[in-house]
Formats: structure tokens, sequence, C-alpha cells
């Protein structure tokens, strides 16, 4: 992954954005994937027909992994436009 105008940046901070963009990434699939899981599991309750518990915790499941989720991005929108206004 290469950072435009590298030359404004410290070693030490290309490599924390870096950083950063990489956990953002993963957590991002990982986020993703878990999604895809409780929706799999949504689409199986209905036609299963299991106990209404189950649909109400993996709604409630899926729920917070979508809030998780854009919580992560935006704490890490949040960290690289400190970074952002340093090019400006």
């Amino acid at each position: 992954m290469k950072i435009e105008n590298q030359e404004k940046f410290t070693d030490e901070q290309q490599k924390e954005i870096k950083e950063m963009i990489q956990k953002f990434y993963l957590r991002s699939i990982l986020a993703l994937s878990g999604m895809i899981v409780f929706v799999i599991l949504l689409v199986i309750s209905s036609f299963i027909e299991i106990e209404q518990i189950i649909m109400i915790v993996t709604e409630i499941a899926l729920g917070i992994t979508i809030l998780v989720s854009l919580i992560m991005a935006v704490i890490v929108f949040l960290r690289l436009k400190k970074y952002v206004k340093n090019i400006k």
C-alpha cells in the first residue's frame, strides 16, 4: 500500500497510518463475515421455524455487529483525519 505525499510524513507516521488501515480492513472483513453468518442464520431460522427467541437474538446480534462496524469506521476516519490535515 502506498501513501501519497509521503515526504510530508515521518516514517513513524507512515507506519502508523498503514497499521490503522490494515486493522480497519481486517475489522471490516470480520464484521462483514459476521453479518453474513447472522443473515444466513436468520434465513435458516425463518424456514425451519425455530423458536422466536433465537430469531430475536440473531437480529440483536446483527444490529450490534452493524453498530460496532460503523463505530470502528468513524474512529478510523477520525484518526486518519488528523494526518490529512498535515497534507493540506
